[in-house]
């Protein structure tokens, strides 16, 4: 591809994420969402979990 129609394909996706506000809006608030979401299960405390042992072995 020539350096001309690729700054066109970008100028043309330019234009397009300005026309519409939502997609624009959605680039930028759904991470901050997903790591918001994220750093709170994180935050969560961790305990030790109950491990047992069963000797089923008959021999």
């Amino acid at each position: 591809m020539s350096g001309h129609r690729v700054s066109a394909i970008t100028r043309r996706l330019l234009q397009g994420f300005r026309r519409d506000r939502r997609t624009l809006a959605l680039l930028f608030v759904a991470p901050l969402v997903i790591l918001g979401l994220l750093g709170y299960l994180m935050r969560g405390s961790s305990s030790a979990p109950a491990v047992g042992i069963a000797n089923v072995d008959s021999g």
